[in-house]
This record gives C-alpha cells, structure tokens and sequence, in this order.
C-alpha cells in the first residue's frame, strides 16, 4: 500500500486545477471568433422557431419531449465551444429521438426504425408524404452518424484523456459541425409545417416570415407548392 501519496490533496488540486480550466475557458472565449459566432447563431434561431412551435403545443401531453430539445440547444452550446464531439453527437441523436417520438405521438417507443418511416403517415396528401420522406432521410442520416459516436466505434474516439486536451482538440470541425446543425435543424422545421400546417398557417405574419428567412428558398418553394395544393385539397372536402 502506498503511504506517501498523498491522494486527498491530490485530489482537492485537480478540483482547483478543473474550475481554474473551466473558468479560463469561458472568460477567455473570443467573442469575435467567426467560427463559434456561426454555430451559435444557427443554435439561436433554430431555438426560437421550435419555441414558436412549442408555445402552440403548450397543451400537448407530451410536450417535454420538445421541451427537451430545447434543452439540447442550451447544452449544445457548451459542447460546442468545447469542442466535444462525442457530447454534440449525443446531443443531435436525442433531439432526433424526441422530434421523432413528439411527432409520432409515441413517447415511449423504441423502434425508431418505426418512427423514421411513420412520418410520412402523418399526411394524406401523396406531394406532402414524398417531402417529409426526403426530410425523414436526412435526419435518419445524422442520427445513423451520431451512433458512430455514441456506440463507441474506434475511429471517433477523439485523442482527449485531460481537459487540457480540448484547448488542442484538431479532431473539431467547425464546418461539419455547422452544416450538420442547420440539416438537422432545417429538417424538423421543415417537417412541422407541413405535418402542422394549419397551425403554421395560423400564426402570425411575422412568425411565419421568420419560418422563410430560416429554410432555403428552395425548400421554401416546395412548401408553398405544397401549401396550394393543401388548401386546394381542404377546401375540396368542405363542398
């Protein structure tokens, strides 16, 4: 047995050394820093419009699950001026897994193969079911990306063994990062106004104009398409 470590003093240094790291990290941030600025910006907007979302959903019974994607994006945050990938994987893979189960209306299920390709159901209209089926697979995508992470597959354990490994952590793309962010982002909101459409069309001007300035005016075009046909097919089943 060792009598000459001293491993409670040991132990009360690295408690210091830790909030001294932690707290160099968040006083030292550079606020000017394009990179971090991005993503953040992206989380913030992404964070607004699902609360649009859940403010009209504010009597659901499920409704945790949305505010816990929510939640995802404040922790977000931290991971991401972290640099923790594995952390920011888990994180997208959950959110994926609550939009999924919030959407579905089956809070407790596990066959997210299941809820992947339910979406489609969610809709009558056949034009409705193909965008949704595109947005499904690009989530699909990420969440199957995020498992290499979360699952423990070799090649994405990052060199980080000590917190001062972060402050080097090369493995860190910001653009993959970003790009994958505003897919996953772009995709559930996308999804919700066309699955929640007289809801979104129910909000007000504003509210919807800042849906647009978010998605892609690609994506914004196949909406509106939708939208025509939509109400061309409501106002059908009212004669």
């Amino acid at each position: 047995m060792d009598l000459v470590t001293d491993f409670k003093q040991i132990i009360k240094d690295k408690i210091n050394d830790t909030f001294e790291f932690l707290n160099t990290i968040y006083k030292n941030l550079d606020q000017n820093d394009s990179d971090n600025k991005d993503i953040i910006r992206e989380i913030n907007k992404s964070y607004i419009l699902i609360s649009i979302w859940r403010n009209n959903f504010s009597d659901d019974k499920n409704i945790a699950l949305i505010d816990n994607i929510l939640l995802n994006y404040c922790s977000l945050t931290h991971a991401i001026l972290l640099k923790d990938n594995k952390v920011i994987n888990f994180l997208l893979r959950n959110s994926i897994e609550s939009f999924l189960r919030y959407v579905n209306n089956e809070p407790d299920t596990r066959d997210l193969e299941a809820l992947f390709s339910d979406l489609k159901d969610r809709v009558a209209i056949s034009e409705g079911k193909n965008l949704i089926s595109n947005y499904s697979s690009q989530l699909k995508n990420i969440y199957t990306n995020s498992n290499f992470y979360i699952h423990t597959y070799i090649d994405k354990i990052p060199d980080i063994k000590t917190l001062a490994d972060y402050l080097h952590n090369d493995d860190f793309n910001y653009i993959s990062v970003k790009k994958t962010l505003e897919k996953m982002n772009k995709a559930m909101i996308c999804i919700l106004r066309i699955i929640y459409i007289d809801v979104f069309l129910s909000l007000k001007p504003n509210a919807q104009a800042a849906h647009y300035e978010f998605i892609h005016l690609d994506e914004n075009i196949k909406f509106d398409d939708y939208k025509k046909i939509y109400i061309s097919y409501t106002q059908q089943l009212i004669k």
